[in-house]
């Protein structure tokens, strides 16, 4: 999980720019990463089940604030309420899994 930077392949639907990559770095108990307009961070604890997954939350999240417009800032506005309700991780062979609210729906990342 730490020391890689996560790029979103899916879970934001079908309205999901493809030349916008959102991004997901985490390192020493804090993250950060791109929602394909502005810069994102904040920190995260762990309670782990074992290496490949368990409890996340992440807390005091921040972002910049240039004006995103059009489906890029739609997108913005989509991922961040996303990452706001993540609760657990998963790290399968398809990636960084981010659960939101239920295992129904969840953000998807490849490492890069």
């Amino acid at each position: 999980l730490e020391g890689s930077v996560w790029k979103l392949k899916s879970g934001l639907g079908p309205t999901q720019v493809s030349n916008s990559d959102i991004t997901i770095k985490f390192k020493d108990g804090s993250f950060s990463g791109s929602t394909g307009c502005n810069s994102y961070g904040g920190e995260y604890t762990l309670e782990s089940k074992d290496k490949t997954s368990g409890k996340i939350k992440l807390s005091n999240t921040s972002n910049t604030f240039k004006l995103c417009s059009g489906e890029v800032g739609e997108q913005e506005v989509k991922f961040l309420t996303a990452l706001e309700k993540v609760k657990e991780y998963q790290l399968t062979d398809k990636g960084l899994v981010l659960p939101y609210p239920s295992p129904s729906r969840y953000l998807l990342f490849t490492q890069q």
